[in-house]
């Protein structure tokens, strides 16, 4: 029996219900596929029988960096103008000016509130305007064009109580980022060595600790070499996206020195949904994601869950974990 993905069966205990049936029900056996469409592709032969046997590569317990020690913060200036926003390619965007930072002394005159700001008309023939500014508990001295600064900030409130809102608003938003540290999975070290002992030497590509990276699975696609592979085995963190299923990730160990290409989509340890489906050349039996939430996705109806089940078959493997 396959059963395929219905959100009013989500609960429904299917082999529980033909253990209970009666004996002509217990004959079968109850399988799961993430819809019908890719149940049928599951059906069709896979794969090429290599020379020598299947290839493996298996990747486990990626060094994902420390977490840095949480500093005290700095004191927030006693006067000032907290800055809020900063116009791209302004007058103080150019000379290096930030969010965060808070205007001190503009032209020689102390900042203690909006008010005392009167910026130097650019027509007077000024070249440079001396400014002091507040950087994370850091007083510097720098020079700005005459005209208008383009920033934005709040003239009612006190510089000091804008950066502690601020301050706050960074504690809030911190775990939903990309920079979070995760925890290592010495377990999944002994999960790929068990694996890899079951293949012949000289077919199995092991991928552990610092060399557990995105770079290093990303060049082995871009090698072509992942599509001589007959099995795939990632032990790792996982993160589902709920609202943009392509963009679920397998968290990786980054690159120390990070990516060699800059431009290129590695540079955070992190291989995405939808990198898979542009990236990858699949000719895989199975490929087993041991990371968490990574059979989770965005609902789609009779095309099951939206995530990595359907960026790997789409990429040409016939079957996954």
């Amino acid at each position: 029996m396959i059963v395929l993905p219905s959100a009013a069966m989500a609960g429904v205990p299917v082999e529980a219900l033909l253990a209970a049936g009666p004996e002509w029900a217990k004959q079968f056996v109850v399988s799961y596929a993430p819809s019908g469409s890719m149940f049928a592709m599951l059906v069709e032969p896979q794969g090429q029988e290599e020379s020598g046997g299947p290839k493996l590569l298996a990747l486990g317990d990626p060094t994902y960096p420390l977490a840095e020690p949480d500093a005290e913060p700095p004191t927030p200036p006693d006067h000032g103008i907290a800055i809020l926003a900063v116009d791209p390619s302004a007058n103080a965007d150019l000379f290096g000016i930030k969010v965060g930072d808070a205007l001190l002394a503009y032209n020689g005159v102390v900042l203690n509130s909006g008010a005392d700001l009167k910026t130097v008309p650019a027509e007077e023939g000024a070249t440079r305007i001396p400014v002091k500014l507040w950087r994370n508990g850091e007083v510097r001295e720098i020079e700005v064009a005459a005209g208008e600064l383009g920033i934005n900030h709040d003239p009612s409130r006190p510089a000091a109580e804008v950066v502690l809102a601020q301050r706050a608003a960074g504690e809030v938003l911190k775990p939903l980022t990309r920079g979070e540290s995760l925890a290592r999975l010495p377990g999944t070290r002994r999960e790929v060595e068990l694996i890899s002992g079951l293949f012949p030497d000289g077919h199995a590509t092991i991928l552990l600790g610092e060399r557990a990276t995105e770079p290093a699975v990303q060049g082995l696609a871009r090698s072509g070499a992942l599509k001589g592979l007959r099995y795939l085995h990632f032990a790792a963190h996982g993160k589902t996206n709920p609202h943009v299923a392509m963009s679920s990730a397998i968290r990786l160990a980054p690159e120390p020195d990070g990516s060699a290409e800059p431009l290129a989509m590695e540079a955070d340890g992190s291989i995405t949904a939808e990198q898979i489906v542009n990236t990858w050349d699949l000719d895989a039996d199975l490929v087993v994601l041991s990371a968490c939430e990574t059979g989770l996705g965005r609902y789609a109806g009779g095309e099951g869950y939206l995530g990595f089940s359907q960026a790997l078959f789409v990429r040409g493997p016939g079957a996954w974990s």
